[in-house]
């Protein structure tokens, strides 16, 4: 996106990335692409299905309290719920008009290009969240959110559902608002790379040291790779679950699990990736 004349002069300075806060221009910019997916503007009144949904399915309030006709007075109410809203709670709606945008909108047809729409908002207007596969997560580097699609989309189409329902949870625990859970985001990212490399690798026990080494030799994985790779991704399985060196710090933040889920994510496209070229994974299996 091009750079405003101010910025390009060094007359303003960059606005920062909005993590836990949001100001009133990427506010306004939500309410109007939810208008643009929502209203119809060649109607006089907000169809009763649409106005119940959003007072029974979002706002919890009676319906017979929300007005339908004229269509202004449904958007004025709303709008007037809207401003009261705090930062994440705007986030709560919008992805709530993104989940139903087939009961409410007429418009939209493919909901790959509403996931379009809605980023290049969010990019435009310096969110610090992006959807990614139909998940609001707390990432703006577009590099990032292609590593982890890569990964989600790569372990689908290879059948491993296992390893996509992990690192789509590590998804949502860091994008929890308003209090995200960061350690069982690291532990279930770290969860996708153990469960890849034992279910490509065909390893049932052990950690992810015993499943690299089965798969270093299906798959060609140079020694020093696993070895890297043990070392980065440095835990141990035990019956209480899963202990990664990062956890056992006091404070672990948005960064640590930010890395890890990036990480992880690439990792387990590289692996999928590899065992696909040495055709030990097939896709679709």
């Amino acid at each position: 996106m091009k750079q405003k004349f101010s910025g390009r002069m060094d007359i303003t300075k960059p606005l920062s990335i909005q993590i836990d806060d949001m100001r009133d221009e990427l506010r306004n910019s939500i309410w109007n692409f939810i208008l643009d997916v929502v209203d119809e503007p060649s109607s006089t009144a907000m169809t009763k299905s649409k106005k119940d949904l959003f007072a029974d399915g979002f706002f919890k309030v009676p319906k017979d309290q929300v007005p339908t006709y004229p269509r202004d007075r449904f958007w004025g109410w709303a709008r007037d719920r809207y401003k009261a809203l705090s930062w994440y709670e705007v986030y709560d709606l919008l992805e709530f008009v993104v989940e139903n945008c087939e009961l409410l909108s007429d418009s939209i047809e493919n909901r790959d290009d509403l996931f379009a729409m809605v980023n290049w908002v969010l990019q435009r207007e310096n969110s610090g969240f992006r959807f990614i596969q139909g998940v609001l997560s707390p990432i703006s580097s577009e590099a990032e959110v292609a590593t982890i699609e890569q990964a989600v989309i790569g372990a689908h189409k290879a059948g491993l559902d296992g390893v996509r329902t992990h690192l789509i949870t590590a998804l949502q625990l860091l994008g929890q608002k308003p209090e995200p859970d960061f350690r069982n985001s690291i532990k279930e990212a770290v969860s996708a790379v153990e469960s890849a490399a034992k279910c490509i690798g065909g390893v049932q026990g052990g950690g992810l040291d015993a499943a690299l080494k089965v798969l270093a030799e299906k798959a060609d994985l140079h020694p020093a790779l696993v070895k890297g790779f043990n070392a980065l991704y440095g835990y141990s399985s035990n019956e209480g679950g899963i202990r990664h060196a990062i956890l056992e710090e006091k404070k672990v933040g948005y960064d640590e699990a930010k890395f890890m889920l990036v990480a992880c994510s690439a990792f387990v496209h590289f692996l999928i990736s590899k065992a696909e070229a040495a055709g030990v994974l097939k896709q679709g299996r």
